[in-house]
């Protein structure tokens, strides 16, 4: 797996935002803590809005839309691939770090799988890391589809396919309690999906995107991992989690009960305790 940055990419085009802590009662002594939220597939920045204030309680936060996704450029030079993401998260949080900072990526479903590649990157590895229902056993899509990205028509099919389905529908597939859905919710999850250009943004990352982290390697991650799981999650299923547990030298497995996918969105306030119980341990 190659981790050379051949891509980075400008300041001005991604969407970046920086929240400083809001408890000014952390010790002097006590480390700078640096949370570093990774968004989902299909999602943006937005899916931590709840989450954020809560962490801020605790430490520094840094969100962002990833390339080819929520307000951040899609541009067609970009390489689409988990590696390239990581590379891009790593440059992204430089300006935050210093030599004393605690970096704990927190990431959630495919942000997962990025955050499980940044202790291979990182000139100082994360302290610990955070999943949040992360993907964890999705292989390469086929060559046959790959292929097909290259027809000059696959972008148009595919935002027919996906403008096809309505957003407030698929949230109440993947919220367990339907009434915490909000207008505002439908709209920012939306607005991503009325550009064409991310719709070819999404056809180089289906050419691109590699498989998630095979066995082997999660075994040669060494650092801590807490996975924050719900137990009505229909997206991943509690099995990935379970599986990835497993696999993970160093990890735990925390389930809520009546809990679905967006564990940001459905329980903030549990989930930002039992990250700073984690980072604080």
């Amino acid at each position: 797996m190659s981790y050379v940055d051949r891509y980075p990419v400008q300041p001005e085009e991604m969407n970046v935002q920086h929240y400083p802590a809001t408890n000014n009662t952390i010790g002097n002594d006590a480390p700078p803590r640096l949370f570093v939220l990774i968004h989902g597939f299909l999602s943006s920045a937005y899916s931590f809005q709840a989450l954020i204030p809560e962490l801020c309680f605790y430490g520094e936060v840094v969100t962002f839309d990833l390339p080819g996704f929520g307000k951040s450029k899609k541009t067609l030079q970009y390489r689409y691939s988990y590696a390239q993401y990581a590379l891009t998260v790593n440059a992204i949080i430089k300006p935050y770090v210093t030599e004393k900072t605690e970096v704990i990526p927190v990431g959630h479903s495919m942000g997962g799988q990025i955050a499980l590649r940044l202790p291979k990157i990182m000139l100082r590895p994360p302290k610990k890391i955070v999943l949040l229902a992360s993907s964890g056993s999705i292989a390469r899509l086929p060559f046959w589809l790959r292929t097909t990205t290259y027809f000059p028509f696959f972008s148009t099919l595919l935002r027919r396919y996906i403008r096809k389905h309505d957003v407030r529908n698929i949230l109440h597939e993947v919220i367990y309690d339907s009434s915490i859905i909000t207008d505002g919710h439908v709209s920012a999850y939306e607005e991503p999906l009325r550009e064409k250009a991310m719709y070819q943004a999404l056809a180089k990352f289906i050419r691109h995107r590699e498989g998630d982290l095979t066995t082997a390697e999660l075994a040669d991650i060494h650092v801590p991992v807490l996975l924050l799981w719900g137990e009505a999650d229909s997206i991943v299923p509690l099995k990935v989690g379970e599986k990835l547990v497993s696999a993970l030298p160093c990890a735990t497995l925390s389930v809520y009960p009546k809990t679905g996918h967006l564990l940001p969105e459905e329980m903030p306030k549990e989930t930002a305790k039992a990250i700073r119980s984690f980072t604080e341990a």
